[in-house]
C-alpha cells in the first residue's frame, strides 16, 4: 500500500491515514483476534510510525481519536470512553483510534520514479 501511495503522489504530497489502535482492541476483544473480523493487523503506534517512516513518509501531525481514559485506569473496555472520550486528542497512545497526517519526501518520490522508469 505505501509503495502505491508513493506511485501516485507528487513530491511534497499529502495523505491521512486512521486505523484503530491495538493497545486498546486488545483489550477490546480480549485475545489475539482482530475487532473487524476483515482485518488482516491491527498496528500499535509505535510499529504504525515505524512502518510509516520506514516506507518513506515523513509523519507530519499525528492524533488520537476517542481518548480511553477509563479504559487505561481500569485495564478493561469501559464503553462511557467512547461517548466521555470522543474528539481529537494528542493523546495518540491514549486513544482507540491512531490518525496520522504523512508527507512524500522530495528524495523518496524520486526514488520510486525512477525504478518505475528503469523497469520494462
Amino acid at each position: 500500500m505505501y509503495q502505491e501511495i508513493i506511485r501516485i503522489l507528487r513530491p511534497g504530497g499529502r495523505f491521512c491515514l486512521d486505523t484503530p489502535n491495538r493497545l486498546f482492541t486488545a483489550i477490546h476483544v480480549a485475545g489475539p483476534q482482530w475487532i473487524h473480523p476483515e482485518d488482516k493487523i491491527e498496528y500499535y503506534p509505535s510499529q504504525l510510525q515505524a512502518d510509516l517512516c520506514n516506507a518513506g513518509f515523513t509523519i507530519t501531525d499525528q492524533l488520537g481519536i476517542v481518548e480511553m481514559i477509563n479504559t487505561r485506569r481500569a485495564g478493561s473496555i469501559d464503553y462511557r470512553d467512547f461517548y466521555a472520550g470522543s474528539g481529537l486528542s494528542t493523546n495518540l497512545e491514549g486513544s482507540y483510534i491512531q490518525y496520522y497526517h504523512c508527507m512524500v519526501t522530495e528524495d523518496i518520490a524520486a526514488r520510486v520514479l525512477d525504478r518505475d522508469l528503469a523497469q520494462p
